[in-house]
Formats: structure tokens, C-alpha cells, sequence
């Protein structure tokens, strides 16, 4: 199975949230055994670096540096850009791929 990766896991990840990093954790940690393939966006690693930047800078760093081993980085072009704002979707409900928490898909995975 193949799973993009949102933004704000990442950052649950390197910022260790609370009440949302363990989840986290558990999608990485099945991305590591190769039990799922998990990709995220160019720009989600900027972002949370970007966000991420109040805690400590080296080791938000090297945690997004260990992800990428096997994290999958996709890169961000401008005409994908151009085709989500021409796209007429408000909200990625619309979208026809399904959109699940890391806890949802856990669950889904554990069944």
C-alpha cells in the first residue's frame, strides 16, 4: 500500500506532539519494515521545518533526514500547482483517493 504522508504528521513526528505523535511513530515505523510505502511532497519537509523551528533545530533536522531513507520525496512542479487551483475541488473530500488520520489507518491496517 502507498501512503502520502501529510504535512502535519511530519510535523507530529519531529515536534513528538502529544496525543498525536504515537500514531506517528506507528506509520513510520511499518514505512521502515517496508510493510507500507509511505511518499510526501517537497514542500511538507520545508513546512515542517519551517513550523518545527521552535524546537531543536539539529535534531528536527536530522529526524527529517532519517525520514527521507524511506520516505519517498515527491517533487512539487509548478503546472501540478497550476492544476489544483484550476481543479474546482474546495476541499479534498472531492478528491476520488480516500483520506484517512494515521489512528484511521491504523485501524484499517490492523483489521
Amino acid at each position: 500500500m502507498r501512503v502520502f504522508v501529510d504535512t502535519n504528521v511530519l510535523i507530529d513526528f519531529v515536534a513528538n506532539r502529544e496525543g498525536f505523535s504515537e500514531d506517528a511513530d506507528k506509520l513510520f515505523a511499518l514505512g521502515i519494515t517496508g510493510d507500507i510505502k509511505l511518499m510526501t511532497s517537497a514542500l511538507s519537509y520545508v513546512t515542517a521545518m519551517y513550523v518545527a523551528r521552535k524546537y531543536e533545530y539539529q535534531d528536527v533536522k536530522e529526524a527529517l533526514l532519517a525520514l527521507s531513507n524511506f520516505v519517498d520525496v515527491l517533487d512539487l512542479q509548478g503546472n501540478t500547482v497550476i492544476e489544483m487551483l484550476s481543479s474546482g475541488w474546495k476541499d479534498f473530500s472531492n478528491s476520488s483517493l480516500p483520506v484517512y488520520t494515521p489512528a484511521e489507518l491504523l485501524d484499517i491496517l490492523n483489521q
